[in-house]
């Protein structure tokens, strides 16, 4: 600008400027809340988060700032393959997108939903993660953005099998656990130890969570549990055996650890054997003082996530053993089993409730803290134990369903038959040999025998394994179905002893000659199996096919031989068969376990005669 004066009138020459700067103001950018997020039980979804900013030019970054109760959040680059695990509230979200000012996150949730007694309807819990964003020009983050979780689910009826695709115990990773007494074997000293169990986590583990814990009497401990550093291991008296597997990928692993009297330790996951190597010097043996399961001593150390079919087993079971039972419901019967449960409570549970557990022998354990129950989809398949020939009826209805097992509400129906032997309709007797196939009436029991004299692979896993079936369950009121179970059918060999067809047995020499025998007998088995001769000849001699004299009863002849030989007169020349007389020996069968004959005959007695035409041999000293 410029200026003059009044007396001059006219502009002075020089002139004046006048610099305007503008001051910058950052414009935070704001996470845009997510309305809601749809999301099939144990399905990964990709969830686009995104945020608005004035300041175009601005990099913005995105931090989680609340974890989902259920489920988890994992960062990702394409949105399809999980880079890795958001652990904890607070971590940055990597791959952003400056252009679109958003980033991908796939999100997953466990089918944790707890089921409502009465119905078999479920409600499925509130669930939600947020974030936060900030700029480069401050540390502040946004107010938090919301995305609500919902999971995504049919409606369905209780499981048609517990412990299969049952129930399973939900743990807070606050305050939730199971405390087992000590009881029967577990009162007195033992030397070694198996224990078994499935594991979903729902959680991150970051610190540290204990599956089991036994404790002492004399405070001593032992427990298998995760820590930070070390991924899962087992740990006693300030020993640490580390494994560095974390497992907490939201997926179902079958855990079992066992430690043998001489302090080797190994984990079995998923049936894949993980040497730990050794504890040395004093370690804990004793669990005279109980068992908690998803719990240390220290209240911090808290297990988060599903657990199903917890066993301990008093002895070092073999890894071969282990790796074949990690899929099967164990039997009530496994040699050293102290406790085995199978979560089958239908509703939630609360403090000091005990859980309806299988205890070995039903009884029921304490629960501490309020763990839900929840479907279990651990992929445990229940064997169905026979020997061979012999009928076995089960009921494919769960104990779930005692309330309802009269009227005809739940219909089985068997969708897949067996590929060997023969299943039938328990109470009609109706053969099942195409599916689908519906149970008659309100009956829910199959009866299965096995072909004649057949019996599973002993080196099939599980050991005999002979065949499988499926079923579903149907409920008329709901007109919902039951995922489809399956049956694993095992067949034990039973060995049968030999049979004698006959009880009796004539021969007629043409002359005084030597002349074979045929002896007669079988093996139902299939199995190598030996005659053995009872009683030697009351007249004349027998031999063996080699030409040896058999001389005294309960003389073997070697397997597969049913072969002997008989002459009417002895080596010097006498005969001891006349004409008209008739001679006597026995015979019966024996199989390579010492088995004798049980049915028909235990013996066969063969009557040799000479035939009237035959010529008498010489006597010694004739001419």
């Amino acid at each position: 600008f410029r200026v003059h004066d009044a007396a001059a009138m006219r502009p002075l020459v020089s002139r004046a400027t006048v610099l305007v700067k503008v001051a910058p103001k950052n414009d935070p950018p704001v996470g845009v809340a997510v309305a809601e997020v749809m999301v099939p039980a144990d399905e990964m979804v990709p969830v686009t988060l995104m945020a608005t900013d004035g300041d175009l030019a601005d990099e913005v970054r995105f931090f989680l700032t609340t974890l989902p109760a259920l489920g988890g959040v994992f960062a990702t680059a394409d949105g399809e393959t999980p880079a890795w695990r958001v652990n904890a509230s607070g971590n940055e979200l990597p791959f952003v997108n400056q252009a679109t000012r958003s980033v991908m996150v796939l999100v997953s949730v466990a089918d944790v939903d707890t089921y409502v007694t009465g119905e078999g309807e479920r409600n499925s819990p509130a669930n939600f993660f947020g974030f936060a964003v900030r700029d480069a020009h401050g540390p502040e983050l946004s107010a938090e953005a919301a995305v609500k979780v919902t999971l995504m689910q049919p409606q369905r009826p209780y499981s048609t099998w517990a412990g299969d695709a049952g129930f399973a115990l939900v743990f807070d990773g606050v305050d939730d656990c199971v405390s087992i007494p000590a009881k029967g074997a577990m009162t007195e000293p033992f030397t070694s130890f198996t224990a078994m169990v499935w594991l979903k986590t729902t959680g991150a583990v970051i610190d540290g969570a204990t599956v089991m814990a036994g404790h002492g009497l004399d405070g001593a401990l032992a427990q298998l549990s995760w820590t930070s550093f070390g991924g899962l291991g087992v740990h006693s008296m300030g020993q640490s055996l580390h494994s560095n597997l974390m497992l907490n990928d939201g997926m179902w692993h079958h855990v079992a650890v066992t430690v043998s009297e001489l302090g080797v330790a190994e984990l079995v996951v998923d049936a894949s054997v993980t040497e730990l190597g050794s504890f040395t010097g004093y370690f804990s043996m004793d669990f005279r003082a109980g068992v908690t399961v998803g719990k240390a001593v220290s209240s911090d150390s808290f297990y988060s996530g599903l657990m199903d079919h917890f066993a301990l087993v008093l002895t070092a079971m073999p890894s071969a053993w282990v790796q074949e039972n990690s899929f099967l419901v164990l039997s009530p019967t496994t040699p050293a089993l102290a406790s085995y449960l199978q979560f089958t409570n239908l509703g939630s549970l609360t403090e000091g409730v005990a859980a309806a557990v299988d205890y070995v022998d039903m009884e029921e354990v304490p629960v501490l803290g309020a763990p839900a129950v929840a479907t279990s989809s651990a992929p445990i398949l229940r064997p169905l134990i026979t020997a061979e020939d012999a009928p076995v009826t089960v009921d494919l209805l769960s104990p779930e369903f005692a309330a309802n097992k009269t009227g005809d509400r739940y219909q089985v129906i068997v969708t897949k038959v067996p590929g060997a032997g023969h299943l039938m309709d328990a109470a009609t007797g109706a053969p099942i040999v195409h599916a689908p196939f519906v149970l008659a009436g309100a009956g829910h029991h199959a009866t299965f025998v096995s072909g004649l004299h057949e019996h599973g692979a002993e080196e099939a896993s599980p050991r005999f394994l002979y065949t499988m079936f499926n079923y579903i369950m149907l409920d008329t009121h709901t007109n919902v179905t039951s995922d489809e179970q399956m049956v694993v059918v095992v067949v034990t060999p039973v060995n049968y002893a030999p049979v004698l067809p006959e009880a009796r047995a004539e021969l007629t020499l043409p002359s005084f000659t030597r002349a074979p025998v045929h002896l007669k007998g079988s093996d139902p088995d299939g199995e190598p199996f030996q005659f053995v001769i009872t009683s030697l000849p009351t007249l004349g001699t027998l031999y063996t096919v080699e030409g040896e004299r058999i001389t005294a009863a309960r003389t073997a002849l070697p397997v597969g031989v049913a072969e002997v030989h008989f002459e009417p007169v002895i080596p010097d020349a006498v005969p001891l068969l006349h004409m008209g007389e008739k001679a006597f020996f026995g015979y019966t069968a024996m199989d390579a376990l010492g088995m004798l004959p049980t049915k028909g005959a235990a013996e066969a007695i063969v009557t040799v005669a000479v035939s009237e035409d035959a010529t008498m041999p010489l006597v010694s000293g004739d001419a």
